[in-house]
């Protein structure tokens, strides 16, 4: 038997040895070849089983040295693959796994260096460095190769010394022990340390931590100073990640400092990096930082779309359980608003990224999560699930004292308890609310939250109030008195509250002149409040939340009809003086202000003078209404009851009308979802559900005199005032009929809405029209909005108004701007705007205007017209807006409280009257009932409310009699000039 001696032989000394073998066996006889080949097989066969083996070993071995955390899949990619596979492999993980992962393998390599395992470590260090190369080659993230190859230039030994110092300020950063100035003392030495190594990247990074700490510390000159010099160290290295982190805290320092063009030049660098290297976390940052500063300036459209980009962003670029972050910010902004639905789909979604993400959800993203499961419990309070609420408090609670949590994060139990008990307030179990209010109080106290102690010194006193408790209610509005000594800038909203709970204990003792002057001195801070807000749509919602302080006007003024009308009548004036002091206010000037504080100051020295301003705004408001002959009637939802003032030219009177408030809700949004959904033959009428429900809204919502039967007032023009959900009906649908057939009040009378019962004004100041048409919203718009399409009818209805007033000014195409609009409208006798009106779906209120958006405008808001625009504006000069677009008029009313529409910022700005839509209308037949009432307003041949209802009334009879209301109904006028 042949021996075979087997030596180690290369891969390219095998190939070299079987060549020459097989040029000599082209000489050899069959046997002699087959005698030849056998042991040379053989030792083939061999070789391949050994290296086989060799690398199944070799792989074995590194999955071994891996660090926990790294997927098998990567390490397989990262061992077996080529450069190309490996790279397509990167693109399809996404930037934030391969960064996480070479940070992963980075802090192993760290470890087994000074641990002396230098080979171990070349070995993962290899891998690291293929990362690395992937990150540049499909991110544009150069950062990691640069710090290779300095690493590469190290001896042994400074290798070992920089791994120490590395590591010590990771633990320095981690370290909860380590107090601010401590910190502060490690990081300058380690700077230099790091500069003396050459170790750039490192000393930008301390260089950062040091702005962070210097910031804590109030050291705001020296915090910019080195925030600038790590930010620019940042970008040169090509350390996009921490160059968009810096730059994003700058821009949040330069709108702390109101330079608003400078944190948008950081922000939208920030945003160009962050997208061009796809870091996820980075882009949907930027888009968040913008959201809540548009939120701040009450421009919630434009903050929804946002916080919405942000979290797209961030799954688009594959951020995995990064999105959660961005995910609970929607939910706060959502949950502040009431707005229950968004925040239940939200949540799921957190629910998934939970799932999927198990091992990797880090301790701040566990709060985050903790958070979310807060938000989830308010949404089962606003429900009315009040013990599943409960039972995630409870959980919540014991979660976060489990975590031991750094100091920065002491309110968080408190702020659960506050939430926990506000909701047990709501929920009606005020003696449960107590017990949760008081431990609330208590944990405050320990750590000396201030704000927070006396928003569980409010609760205490409602729960107290609602116990009929008077004397624990006493002490509670005085700790809350004692906690914010005077302080009216702080809780704004808490001292609305204490106000009215002041006034109903003198109620509660029978002291009717106290408390008519608690509600006297209430309703003077209030004003001052409301008019220190920001002219924005969240400034509405606030005096929404307000509420129970008009409750209490009422119920201090039902003795008396036309006290109580005034009331009304005063309570919705206060929407037109928000920001009138604030710096954006436009109506704001020294002369009203002055008056105002005059006012102010005689009332809170005259008891009762409040009412004599009740007095004087009803007569005026009566004497306008016999003038123009007509009926006005004023709604009032209250808690459990309907509240009514009719006010002819005989009597004002004030009816509660027989149904319950929450069936007249059904029956109203009932009616409206059947009116606004387009029918499939609009020639034919309401179905008869509808009409059951239009007749029966007639006889419950109308007064007598407005069905005219006695042909008292045969020709009044109807005005009404609406409230809450009555907001979403079109009145002139009612079925007012005495026989089978439909017979619509529009029929009859001309409808119009009154916001504001002021007299008409001289617009001799006033210049010409202007018109803004945008039949299509920029193409970031229609992304965000795909489902909006092009507007081919806008043109030929501008033009027709253009062609009767060749005078007014068009703005289309690229002059549609909203800079454009804004030179000219504040002049112009009116306002015609014939563009989308653009929505989420599920957040109605949140409307935009989309306009042309200059090429070199950065900044968000330049893409739409939104209601903070309009309400900022001084539109006095304007007698008539027309807004031609969809559900332009409709106000939000699924949340806590009703939301405004676009039509009420412009009456709020000063302009007479605005033709407004209920819903979704269609293009085509928008234009033909806008062309009849365009040509009868225009030309002066009536007023601009017969002149709408007669173009709806034309529009109204079809071949079969009266049609759906869908087609007719949903164009309406809401004026606020009698």
């Amino acid at each position: 038997m042949t021996r075979f001696h087997l030596t180690p032989v290369t891969d390219r000394h095998l190939s070299t040895k079987i060549r020459q073998d097989l040029l000599s066996h082209c000489n050899m006889t069959r046997a002699d070849r087959f005698r030849f080949l056998l042991p040379l097989l053989t030792i083939t066969s061999l070789l391949l089983l050994l290296q086989t083996f060799a690398c199944t070993s070799e792989q074995k071995t590194d999955h071994h040295k891996f660090p926990a955390g790294v997927s098998d899949e990567m390490i397989e990619h990262l061992i077996s693959s080529d450069d190309s596979t490996l790279a397509r492999y990167g693109r399809e993980v996404g930037f934030l796994v391969l960064n996480r992962t070479r940070s992963k393998i980075g802090r192993e390599v760290n470890r087994l260096y000074l641990e002396g395992n230098a080979n171990e470590a070349s070995i993962l260090q290899h891998y690291a460095r293929r990362i690395g190369r992937v990150l540049a080659s499909e991110y544009h993230y150069e950062c990691d190769e640069r710090d290779d190859n300095f690493i590469d230039r190290l001896s042994p030994d400074t290798l070992v010394a920089l791994i120490r110092l590395r590591t010590e300020d990771i633990s320095i950063l981690e370290n909860p022990d380590l107090s601010a100035i401590d910190k502060l003392k490690r990081y300058y030495e380690l700077t230099r340390s790091f500069e003396e190594l050459g170790d750039q990247r490192y000393a930008a990074a301390s260089r950062y931590r040091v702005a962070m700490l210097l910031e804590a510390i109030g050291n705001d000159k020296e915090h910019k100073r080195y925030l600038h010099s790590a930010c620019s160290e940042f970008s040169e290295l090509g350390y996009h990640k921490m160059t968009c982190q810096a730059l994003g805290v700058l821009g949040s320092l330069h709108q702390r400092e109101g330079r608003t063009d400078s944190m948008i030049v950081c922000y939208e660098k920030a945003k160009r990096i962050a997208h061009r290297s796809r870091i996820a976390e980075q882009a949907a940052r930027i888009s968040s930082f913008y959201a809540w500063y548009y939120a701040g300036h009450g421009r919630l459209s434009l903050a929804h779309d946002l916080l919405n980009e942000a979290i797209e962003i961030c799954r688009e670029y594959k951020g995995g359980y990064k999105e959660i972050r961005f995910i609970v910010e929607a939910m706060k902004f959502h949950a502040n608003l009431g707005c229950w639905e968004i925040v239940d789909r939200l949540l799921r979604r957190t629910r998934v990224l939970e799932r999927e993400y198990p091992g990797e959800l880090t301790n701040l993203f566990n709060v985050q999560l903790l958070r979310d499961d807060q938000v989830e419990a308010r949404m089962h309070m606003a429900r009315g699930n009040p013990r599943a609420a409960e039972e995630i408090f409870r959980e919540t609670i014991a979660e976060i004292e489990n975590m031991h949590l750094p100091h920065s994060y002491r309110e968080e139990i408190p702020t659960i308890h506050l939430h926990w008990a506000e909701g047990l307030l709501d929920n009606d179990r005020p003696n449960d609310a107590l017990a949760i209010a008081r431990e609330g109080l208590r944990r405050c106290v320990e750590i000396s939250a201030t704000n927070l102690s006396a928003r569980f010194a409010l609760v205490l006193a409602k729960a107290s109030h609602q116990l009929s408790d008077i004397e624990t209610t006493a002490w509670a509005l005085q700790r809350f008195d004692d906690i914010v000594k005077g302080d009216e800038v702080r809780l704004q909203r808490e001292w609305v509250a204490r106000d009215v709970l002041h006034s109903r204990l003198d109620l509660a003792s029978n002291d009717q002149p106290s408390a008519i002057h608690a509600l006297e001195e209430g309703l003077a801070r209030f004003t001052e409040f409301v008019t220190k807000l920001d002219p924005a749509a969240q400034s509405y919602l606030w005096i929404g939340e307000c509420d129970d302080l008009r409750q209490l006007m009422h119920d201090l003024t039902s003795h008396d009809p036309l006290l109580g009308y005034g009331a009304e009548l005063y309570w919705r004036d206060l929407y037109r003086a928000i920001g009138r002091e604030h710096p954006y206010g436009r109506h704001a000037d020294a002369e009203e202000r002055q008056t105002r504080s005059e006012q102010i100051a005689k009332r809170s020295g005259e008891f009762g003078s409040i009412f004599d301003d009740f007095s004087e705004r009803a007569l005026r408001a009566k004497t306008r209404v016999n003038e123009i002959r007509a009926i006005h009637c004023t709604y009032l939802l209250r808690s459990d009851e309907v509240w009514r003032w009719t006010v002819t030219p005989t009597v004002v009177r004030r009816d509660v009308l027989g149904i319950a408030t929450n069936k007249l809700r059904d029956l109203v949004l009932e009616s409206w979802r059947m009116m606004s959904v387009d029918p499939s033959d609009p020639a034919r009428g309401p179905s008869p559900r509808l009409s059951k429900n239009l007749r029966m809204l007639a006889h419950v919502l109308l007064p007598p005199e407005v069905s005219d039967e006695t042909k008292v007032f045969p020709e009044a023009t109807l005005l009404i005032s609406t409230d809450g959900f009555l907001s979403r009906i079109p009145f002139e649908t009612f079925d007012i009929g005495s026989g089978e057939e439909y017979e619509p009040l529009l029929v009859r009378r001309d409808v119009a809405y009154l916001r504001h019962a002021d007299p008409p004004t001289d617009a001799s100041n006033a210049g010409p029209g202007v018109i803004l048409a945008s039949s299509r919203p920029s193409e970031r718009l229609r992304n965000r909005y795909p489902f909006q399409p092009e507007l081919p009818d806008v043109l030929p209805e501008v033009l027709l108004v253009k062609a009767m007033d060749p005078g007014t000014t068009l703005l289309s195409g690229d002059s549609a701007t909203k800079s454009n609009l804004r030179s000219e409208w504040e002049e112009a006798s009116y306002v015609y705007l014939a563009a989308h009106t653009l929505r989420d779906p599920q957040v109605p209120y949140l409307m935009l205007i989309p306009v042309a958006t200059p090429a070199d405008e950065l900044a968000p808001e330049a893409a739409y017209l939104d209601f903070a625009d309009i309400r900022a504006a001084d539109l006095r000069n304007c007698e008539t807006a027309v807004l031609s677009g969809c559900s332009s008029g409709a106000p939000y009313v699924e949340a806590r409280v009703v939301g405004p529409s676009l039509g009420d910022a412009f009456l709020d700005a000063g302009t007479g009257a605005v033709v407004q839509t209920f819903w979704d209308v269609r293009d085509d037949a928008a234009r033909e009932l806008m062309k009849t009432f365009t040509l009868s307003w225009l030309r002066g041949e009536c007023s601009t409310t017969r002149a709408l209802c007669n173009a709806r009334r034309n529009a109204l009879r079809g071949p079969d009699g009266v049609r759906h209301p869908f087609s007719w109904a949903s164009f309406s006028i809401k004026i606020s000039r009698l």
